[in-house]
């Protein structure tokens, strides 16, 4: 885009020149809206992101249900509001390979697919329509993304203080709601319909299991989301079976750690579990009583 601008004598804006560049990709101009990470919901089109990137995974090799082998490598890139994962499956591999993408590049995608996972975080999928070129845009540095989104350093709050980010939070569960279950691909782990990853084609399904509940901490509410292992933990059992009687969940005493992040749907904070543990109730009664003395 910097070349862009200059090209046309520094009288365009930065996102004037991305809207040029995507013309010269033969993207429809008129369509592409410049967009951060915290724009992103499911199946959204003719988006132009920048983004800094900041982790590239190695190349992993796995083999299909045809017997065929398979690649994929993980581009982790991100932007001032919050990071997203860029998936080269098989000959894309090569395509990035091409461009020579490096940890701390800063790049500008034009047209992926963007899927949620099933961590309520959203993935970008390379299409054919999908085009990448290495930018200049001052963003966040490799160490700040790093920092933010992949270290995870859990800040304890009370949940009247609830941001955006790693968070530790302890209260009773105050309301559970219904056992859901999806099926995945066994392979990339996506949401799969009639046994068919939209990546892998014809799979033998997964079934995983997800769980939220209201975490009360007598400040706030908000509600947590549990997934696989963290349900089993929650429950207390390795099988999952039906008729699983969940109001005896009510009232316990339970401690979270995990990404605080901001519901579209509901437009509230809500906690993607990382992890569930039983914390210390002789401490957390002192806290409580602690606090509470001060306020009253």
């Amino acid at each position: 885009r910097k070349e862009k601008s200059e090209e046309c004598g520094g009288l365009v804006s930065e996102e004037g020149a991305a809207m040029l560049v995507a013309r010269d990709y033969g993207l429809d101009i008129r369509e592409i809206t410049k967009s951060k990470v915290s724009d992103l919901v499911s199946g959204i089109k003719n988006i132009a992101l920048t983004l800094r990137v900041f982790k590239i995974s190695e190349e992993k090799k796995f083999e299909r249900k045809d017997g065929k082998i398979g690649k994929l490598k993980i581009v982790y890139a991100g932007d001032e509001t919050g990071y997203t994962r860029i998936l080269f499956w098989d000959e894309q591999i090569e395509n990035l390979n091409k461009i020579g993408i490096n940890v701390g590049d800063v790049i500008t995608i034009y047209n992926p697919r963007v899927k949620e996972n099933i961590f309520g975080s959203f993935d970008l999928f390379i299409t054919q329509n999908t085009k990448i070129e290495k930018d200049s845009e001052n963003l966040p540095s490799v160490e700040d993304l790093l920092s933010n989104f992949l270290k995870k350093e859990y800040k304890r709050i009370e949940l009247r203080e609830i941001e955006s980010g790693f968070v530790e939070a302890v209260g009773i569960v105050s309301k559970i709601y219904k056992l859901r279950t999806f099926e995945v691909c066994p392979i990339c782990k996506a949401k799969i319909k009639e046994n068919k990853c939209p990546i892998h084609g014809e799979v033998e399904k997964e079934v995983e299991y997800v769980l939220s509940f209201e975490l009360d901490d007598f400040t706030s509410n908000v509600r947590v989301a549990l997934f696989r292992d963290n349900v089993r933990k929650f429950l207390g059992i390795e099988k999952i079976e039906e008729n699983i009687d969940l109001n005896k969940h009510l009232g316990k005493l339970i401690g979270v750690r995990g990404r605080a992040k901001i519901n579209k749907i509901f437009n509230r904070f809500e906690i993607i579990a990382d992890e569930i543990f039983e914390p210390n109730i002789n401490d957390e009664i002192i806290e409580l009583i602690e606090n509470y003395g001060k306020e009253y």
